[in-house]
């Protein structure tokens, strides 16, 4: 909780603390909640009222938050751990202090009398490390969440060595798996909420930032974050248009997007990624994923197994028993679009992940969605082996790739979690 940009920076970027930062910008603005102003000069305008820009807001959040910890480590004078405990009376327990005490001289500066050593505020400004005199970032330990290097091909704003760096951090968790997600600008409020949710969990994640405005966003607040570097914003929301044969397709730059989607998880999985667990940014994470989904990722089921989720709606026939598979033998189960919303994809079943891609790029005016199985799937249906069976896997992509459907009462989409209400019916933990 910080005025001071740099000490959230900061602390982001020490390697421990890598994609465990999580701080309250965005919420509302900084300021003196007995005013009725707030002035920035980035924005270079002024908020009026009561709440100028969110600034009663913003303090009640912090106020909140800071009575559910543990403890503080403060970094510069400040009156706010001390407000804090006359208000709250769950906060803190003894000792639960840590403090570098940076005073300063209120002949200067105090609460009503602004700042105005240039230097100063330029240092507590400051995001990211300072180049040399030759114009050399200084050395300091990697920041995964704005790690520049080489262009990824194929991908605008992509660069190698992020992509390698958050592969590395979710090499170094106890069963290798990364979370990640796309979002563009438009998404951010979506993609603040993935974040917050995957954070809970303890996982190793990542965001894909389509541009520059979301990227600049995200890592800002620390989010682990690949691409966007240097690329416009754009309007990639889905819309729906005719095609000379009278049918309907997405336009063309959310039509784009599939095709960096499944671009991303091919550069995720090249750079070491075992085991990828790739959503949208608009995916509520109520629990943790993984385990579940790697009951299904072992040597016997190799290459794969591919997941997926499933736009499946009967309610009769979902897969109730705890731990199952949505059950393959039933044509409505088989049948049923499969939804690339949310995507398991082993490192080993990468050639069926190329495939798809090269069919997004050679077919744009078709749905990255209707693609998938396009690609994968194959016709007539093949004999699984039993180790698959048992499993309810079944094969596709000439039969040399392993394939699961997701339970529809456990990774739901919105009818089978909002209107059938399937896993309070089922018993089940979303």
């Amino acid at each position: 909780l910080s005025d001071a940009p740099a000490v959230p920076s900061l602390a982001a970027a020490h390697p421990s603390l890598a994609g465990r930062v999580v701080t309250t910008d965005g919420i509302g603005r900084l300021g003196h909640s007995s005013f009725t102003k707030s002035c920035s000069a980035a924005d270079a305008r002024c908020f009026f009222g009561a709440d100028p820009g969110g600034v009663w807001t913003r303090s009640v959040v912090d106020f909140y938050v800071a009575g559910c910890v543990d403890g503080f480590a403060k970094a510069l004078f400040t009156s706010f751990i001390w407000t804090t405990m006359r208000r709250n009376l769950l906060c803190c327990r003894p000792g639960a202090f840590v403090q570098w005490m940076g005073w300063y001289d209120q002949t200067y500066s105090h609460r009503d009398l602004p700042m105005l050593d240039g230097e100063f505020m330029e240092a507590l400004s400051t995001v990211q490390q300072a180049a040399d005199a030759s114009g050399a970032a200084a050395a300091g330990p990697a920041v995964p969440a704005a790690a520049s290097a080489g262009a990824e091909e194929g991908v605008e704003g992509l660069d190698s060595a992020s992509v390698l760096a958050v592969c590395d951090a979710a090499r170094r968790h106890s069963d290798g798996a990364l979370i990640a997600c796309i979002a563009d600008h438009n998404s951010l409020h979506m993609a603040l909420s993935w974040v917050a949710a995957v954070r809970a969990l303890n996982r190793s994640f990542a965001v894909f930032a389509v541009d520059s405005e979301i990227r600049a966003e995200l890592v800002r607040r620390g989010v682990p974050t690949i691409g966007g570097e240097g690329v416009p914003p754009a309007d990639m929301r889905m819309t729906w248009v005719k095609t000379k044969a009278g049918g309907l397709a997405p336009n063309e730059r959310f039509a784009k997007l599939g095709g960096l989607r499944s671009h991303v998880m091919i550069a995720l999985l090249r750079a070491g990624c075992e085991h990828l667990l790739f959503t949208d940014a608009d995916v509520l994470f109520s629990g943790d994923p993984v385990p579940f989904v790697l009951r299904f990722s072992d040597e016997a089921v190799r290459p794969g197994p591919v997941l997926v989720s499933s736009d499946f709606l009967n309610t009769n026939m979902s897969a109730r028993a705890d731990g199952q598979l949505e059950d393959p033998q039933v044509s409505a189960v088989y049948y049923a679009a499969w939804n690339v919303g949310l995507l398991y994809w082993h490192r080993s079943a990468l050639p069926a992940l190329e495939a798809w891609h090269k069919l997004v790029v050679d077919t744009p005016e078709q749905w990255e969605q209707a693609l998938i199985r396009t690609a994968l799937e194959d016709k007539p249906r093949r004999t699984v082996r039993p180790a698959l069976a048992s499993r309810r896997l079944f094969t596709g992509f000439n039969g040399t790739t392993s394939i699961g459907v997701l339970p529809v009462d456990r990774f739901c989409n919105g009818h089978t979690y909002f209107v059938q209400r399937l896993p309070q019916r089922h018993r089940h933990e979303p």
